[in-house]
């Protein structure tokens, strides 16, 4: 398995900015990453604004197209699948604002970040997007703080900036917000957690994931406590599963991850000693809470919704419906189309075939990955991204997160990142 160090996580050349590249990467670029990161739809108009900015400016810079030819591929088919379904949703009735909302979501919104992260791996490299990441964390853990200070003291008024209908839960012993950011949280957790060396500072290694810890256990996110947990576990069958006795990051496979195993038993210790004293969280309450949602399959809610959407599937012999289309069971009277299981009202709008065809980007990119682990052909970036990538892919399989364009990075960067890291490896090392 490769070590983890300078030279093989630079990818690629660096080209040198001009001017423009450099409006590009330091104002553009990590402003329009830093509110996707941390403030995830909380600044919509802005986030648009920077979104079209950040994509012009990568028409009007040329760099090499790094972006692997399987995305690609499966980005056309696609493409093909939307259209033929907005056309057959049109013909059923689908609303306009549906229609438009789908072509971003589906065609416009993918290709931009390709775009973007092209651009921005070719001229600064996967190391400084991880540092950009590595800091935004400080920020949307700034955020979260602040969210609970304004609100239990000023009150919701003060907070509705960020969040359209602002909500915090503080019952008994259990605390929660209503922040998107949460998202987020479950993929840099899941990376963070099962390849803790990609941040090379063990001091700020240590902190960084014990905010993730304090975040998730105030969160009253079950999704993001269990990624918490189970990411060292997740990142050791990884290592596991690659050559035994190789080294991952400068550490052994073994010592490594039994350090931050033995990281979250520390802080689980800590924060029972502080509910003793303030009664900060109830643990007896969250384990009751993980179990339940486990035990219902996310709630009775998403049961039913699950069981509608498929059934109505199976009426149309899972042939699909049409986008915009929706079932008599509505989750958002704005928007009636949308609902959370993406999977099942996939099923529903573009049939069995459809739903195959745009999840076999995903699919590719994880049988690439586990055979370049099986190969020993990994770094412990690659692990990053991919435990990252399948932890918030459980969150998402209750949540319509795929379907917002402000969290799609988080499908689209860890496959750029393998394929970057995989051309890496081909290089020729340079004899020291």
């Amino acid at each position: 398995m490769q070590t983890y160090n300078k030279e093989n996580t630079s990818e690629l050349k660096i080209k040198v900015p001009t001017k423009k590249d450099l409006i590009f990467l330091f104002i553009i670029f990590p402003v329009y990453f830093l509110i996707c990161f941390s403030f995830p739809h909380s600044f919509q108009s802005i986030t648009i604004s920077l979104m079209a900015l950040t994509l012009l400016s990568t028409f009007m810079n040329k760099s090499r197209w790094i972006i692997p030819k399987y995305m690609i591929f499966c980005y056309i088919f696609s493409v093909v699948v939307t259209l033929i379904y907005l056309a057959l949703g049109y013909i059923n009735g689908s609303s306009e604002i549906a229609i438009y909302q789908v072509v971003f979501v589906y065609i416009i919104s993918p290709i931009a970040w390709m775009l973007i992260f092209n651009q921005a791996i070719n001229y600064i490299g996967l190391d400084k997007i991880i540092k950009y990441m590595i800091f935004f964390v400080y920020v949307a853990t700034l955020f979260v703080l602040s969210f609970f200070y304004l609100f239990i003291n000023f009150g919701p008024e003060t907070v509705r900036i960020f969040v359209d209908n602002p909500n915090v839960v503080l019952s008994g012993n259990n605390a929660g917000a209503t922040l998107m950011v949460y998202a987020t949280f479950m993929f840099i957790s899941g990376g963070l957690f099962a390849a803790p060396e990609v941040i090379r500072s063990k001091i700020t290694r240590l902190i960084i994931l014990l905010f993730l810890f304090i975040v998730a256990f105030t969160s009253g996110r079950a999704a993001l406590i269990l990624i918490i947990v189970a990411s060292p576990v997740f990142g050791f069958l990884i290592r596991y599963l690659s050559q035994r006795g190789e080294k991952v990051g400068g550490n052994t496979r073994q010592g490594n991850q039994i350090s931050y195993l033995f990281l979250i038993f520390f802080a689980v210790l800590l924060l029972g000693i502080l509910n003793s004293f303030f009664e900060f969280v109830d643990i007896q309450l969250l384990y009751q809470t993980i179990l339940d949602k486990i035990n219902d399959l996310g709630g009775v809610e998403r049961q039913l919704q699950a069981e509608l959407l498929y059934n109505n599937a199976l009426q149309n012999n899972l042939a699909g419906v049409g986008h915009g289309q929706s079932i008599n069971y509505i989750r958002n009277v704005d928007y009636p189309w949308r609902y959370e299981l993406v999977f099942f009202a996939s099923l529903f709008r573009v049939g069995a075939l459809g739903t195959i065809i745009y999840l076999s980007v995903f699919i590719i990119y994880v049988v690439k990955f586990m055979s370049a682990a099986y190969k020993g052909k990994i770094t412990a970036v690659d692990i990053f991204f991919f435990s990252g990538f399948v932890m918030f892919s459980i969150g998402a399989m209750t949540n319509p997160f795929a379907e917002s364009y402000i969290f799609q990075w988080m499908l689209i960067l860890p496959m750029i990142a393998l394929h970057v890291g995989q051309i890496q490896a081909q290089r020729p090392r340079k004899s020291v």
